[in-house]
């Protein structure tokens, strides 16, 4: 073999060798450093490229902490005016304020549009139950109206009545006292 890497002991260290063939002077050239400081280096880069990985997983956990603590304060923000709305008062004038353009800010966005349209339509759905108690009232005014001159008509046709009555007693009497003079 004209080439290659030969690794001994020497003097209690192991070496490490390397050699080739030299052709134009029919020559074998050899290197040799002993193992230990050789892989020097490479020991020293390991612990190196380690801290540097370490640094980077400690970054990349820091990253994904803050990015997660950003998103979660616009989610917790949502959630706590959504359990406001559902748990208090109802306040449907309230409103988020949308501080980002992200999919919180969207989220955000949607909710205020989701509760104006609720608002909306209970507004609308007060406003006519004010017209249907509106007009409920007119139609019970004017159910009092007809009942009272349903009374006066009543009363008028008892009198009425009445007076047919005592007119057909008085003829009645009239026609007796008129066959009995005829008689």
């Amino acid at each position: 073999k004209r080439s290659g890497f030969v690794e001994y002991p020497w003097e209690g260290r192991n070496k490490l060798a390397a050699y080739a063939y030299y052709e134009p002077f029919d020559w074998i050239i050899a290197a040799s450093t002993y193992d230990d400081e050789f892989t020097a280096d490479i020991r020293s880069l390991k612990w190196i490229a380690r801290f540097i990985a370490l640094g980077l997983i400690l970054a990349a956990a820091g990253l994904c902490w803050f990015t997660g603590r950003l998103i979660g304060k616009g989610v917790v923000r949502v959630t706590d005016a959504i359990r406001d709305i559902a748990e208090g008062e109802g306040d449907l004038t309230r409103r988020l304020e949308v501080t980002s353009n992200d999919e919180t800010g969207e989220l955000a966005r949607h909710f205020n549009t989701f509760v104006d349209r609720v608002h909306h339509i209970i507004r609308d759905i007060a406003q006519a139950s004010r017209e249907v108690a509106s007009a409920a009232a007119e139609v019970s005014s004017s159910s009092e109206e007809m009942t009272s001159g349903l009374r006066r008509q009543l009363d008028q046709t008892r009198n009425v009545a009445a007076s047919v009555e005592q007119m057909t007693a008085s003829i009645a009497d009239v026609a007796q006292r008129s066959e009995q003079a005829s008689e």
